[in-house]
């Protein structure tokens, strides 16, 4: 359970500055009527693709397990933040070929990317932490650790980022961020298994559950069958050499 709550702090150490970083990314400093409007649909892009993802989440993660698809989640961060340090990084040179509105859509579309981390995110964690606390009866005691965590990883990203962003520049702060996120990423994969229990795994329900007995009868009933002839053959082969070897 410690090293989950670790993977949940530095998670979100390296995730909650990164929409900050975006907006200011975007926000034309001589218009700020259009930053307002940038800031807002990438919230509202995140948030419809969550929406999607959580409820995606929620349905598979009993029959995939959680470890990999929270792993998809973290991984998801890592991908995002390396993508908008390259887009950063090479604004001018993308500009020169489309115009700047592209671009900026080009930095709203990695917010997708943002909406499938916080769906998986946002759903497993609760997942995770009853599973871990099954049994136990402090369920509550420790996603109120897990969310502290959460909270407190929170708090200190918001420093570090816009730290980074003002003595180095946003694509370092992005670069930065995306190396950060691999750290969560190897400790879950290396260290915490599969924590799905068995009684929430799906089971088949009645018809299957018929069908395969009907079949599992139907191939005993074959071997039987198989058998009963494999015998009678046998047993006729020996008749008939017995019968040949009195003519003799």
């Amino acid at each position: 359970f410690l090293l989950f709550t670790a993977v949940s702090f530095s998670f979100h150490l390296s995730n909650t500055t990164v929409l900050p970083l975006v907006m200011q990314t975007i926000s034309p400093a001589n218009d700020p009527q259009k930053g307002i409007l940038l800031s807002g649909l990438c919230i509202v892009v995140a948030q419809a693709v969550m929406i999607h993802s959580s409820k995606y989440c929620g349905d598979k993660s009993p029959i995939w397990g959680r470890k990999n698809i929270f792993l998809a989640g973290i991984f998801s961060l890592s991908v995002r933040c390396f993508l908008l340090a390259v887009l950063v990084a090479t604004e001018e040179t993308i500009e020169s070929f489309i115009k700047n509105d592209h671009y900026l859509i080009l930095v709203l579309l990695t917010q997708v990317l943002d909406g499938v981390g916080a769906g998986i995110i946002g759903t497993l964690y609760i997942l995770i932490t009853n599973d871990l606390s099954s049994g136990t009866g402090r369920f509550s005691l420790l996603l109120g650790i897990t969310t502290s965590s959460m909270c407190l990883g929170g708090t200190f990203s918001g420093y570090i980022g816009q730290s980074i962003a003002q003595d180095y520049g946003y694509d370092v702060a992005f670069a930065f961020q995306g190396f950060l996120s691999l750290i969560p990423g190897f400790l879950y994969y290396f260290f915490i298994p599969e924590t799905l229990p068995d009684y929430a795994r799906p089971k088949p329900n009645k018809r299957r559950r018929r069908l395969s007995q009907f079949l599992r009868a139907l191939a005993k009933q074959k071997e039987k069958s198989f058998a009963s002839v494999n015998s009678f053959l046998r047993k006729s082969s020996r008749s008939s050499r017995s019968d040949t070897s009195k003519d003799t």
